[in-house]
């Protein structure tokens, strides 16, 4: 179970670090709203 949690985190992080660096505008990208996006959350 602690490796599907670990690769499933790691995921999430490269996906919000991609989200954020292309200023991705539609959808939920890494665990994040479009609001968190534009608020600069980065986890």
């Amino acid at each position: 179970m602690l490796g599907l949690v670990v690769a499933v985190t790691a995921v999430l992080v490269e996906c919000r670090a991609y989200a954020l660096a292309s200023r991705e505008r539609h959808g939920v990208w890494g665990g994040t709203t479009p609001a968190d996006r534009r608020a600069g959350v980065a986890g």
